[in-house]
């Protein structure tokens, strides 16, 4: 925990001169580590991180992004608390952090770190840290923000209490980021994000026909298990009114690939996605699930029967959730 202690610390002692606060603006990457910049007046130090973790996240009234956004900071709040069980499950195991001063291999070492230096605070009678949220929101579709401003007591003489003002922004995973991608706009964007899931689709039923190795085949299928709830709620939101009606014809074979991975599982998904939407659009999920979900939707059949039921499906409960302006 020293070196975490060390940064606050020269990040306190550049506060102390030069006023009561700094701003510190960070942005966590992904698969491929960015850079957090963390400047406090004109001196800057430089974090790479990882994903967060957006499956233990519910979303917020459909929104995913925001749903990231309060749960990292109702987490970060608590970790400063010294409970740090759910900043564990919103970090990926291999996030990493590194700063001129101090590093982290792992989300592991990252909260150990965090957990010394609420310790170091709150030792010798000192006030314990106390970090509150300001606000959260949506940047773009895949990125939420917290601003937040953590209040520490630098163990001097004088005791100086000193407030940390910060922004930080988070990058779901690449499979998160294209599920919140589905309602972009862009028609040749949107494309290729539904393109995307539906190839990935295409193989993980490739690999259930034996055309894949066991390793793929499991790999695929435990990623689609573990976002299926996600992609589920996303798709159905999707069709219900945020992509045009013109598109809906795109996204019928991924409704159908995500039903194929596990009936029992999807249909979970989907139930929970139906229930997710405003009241008005319950009747009409009901009714969507029940034409997918029906021995005519499921039946194997060269002629692509089962294709067309998916298809008027959807096309019907989009109809439906535009007439009524669910969205």
């Amino acid at each position: 925990a020293l070196s975490l202690l060390l940064f606050v610390g020269q990040m306190i002692a550049l506060c102390s001169l030069l006023g009561s606060a700094a701003y510190l603006p960070s942005t966590p990457s992904g698969l491929s580590p960015g850079v957090w910049q963390v400047r406090s007046g004109r001196r800057a130090a430089a974090v790479r991180g990882a994903l967060v973790d957006a499956t233990a996240v519910g979303g917020a009234g459909g929104r995913l992004e925001q749903g990231v956004a309060e749960a990292f900071a109702m987490a970060l709040v608590e970790a400063w608390k010294g409970d740090d069980a759910g900043l564990g499950r919103m970090l990926l195991p291999e996030m990493r952090v590194e700063t001129p001063i101090w590093s982290c291999a792992s989300a592991r070492d990252y909260l150990d770190d965090l957990a010394g230096a609420c310790r170091f605070f709150t030792n010798a009678g000192r006030t314990p840290p106390a970090l509150a949220v300001l606000s959260t929101g949506v940047v773009r579709p895949g990125v939420a923000k917290v601003q937040w401003s953590l209040g520490v007591e630098w163990p001097s003489a004088w005791r100086s209490r000193v407030n940390l003002l910060a922004e930080s922004e988070l990058l779901l995973s690449s499979f998160q980021c294209g599920c919140a991608a589905l309602r972009i706009q862009h028609r040749e964007a949107n494309r290729a994000v539904v393109g995307f899931f539906e190839m990935l689709l295409v193989l993980r039923q490739a690999g259930a026909r034996g055309n894949l190795s066991p390793a793929a085949f499991n790999g695929i299928t435990t990623l689609l298990v573990a976002n299926g709830a996600q992609l589920a709620q996303e798709l159905l939101l999707a069709i219900a009114g945020l992509v045009p009606p013109a598109r809906v014809r795109f996204l019928s074979p991924v409704l159908k690939g995500l039903v194929l991975v596990d009936y029992a599982d999807s249909r979970s998904w989907l139930e929970a996605a139906v229930q997710a939407l405003p009241p008005g659009g319950h009747m009409d999920g009901a009714t969507l699930l029940q034409a997918i979900y029906s021995a005519e939707a499921l039946a194997r059949d060269d002629r692509g029967a089962g294709d067309r039921v998916f298809g008027q499906a959807a096309e019907a409960f989009s109809n439906a959730c535009r007439r009524r302006r669910l969205l």
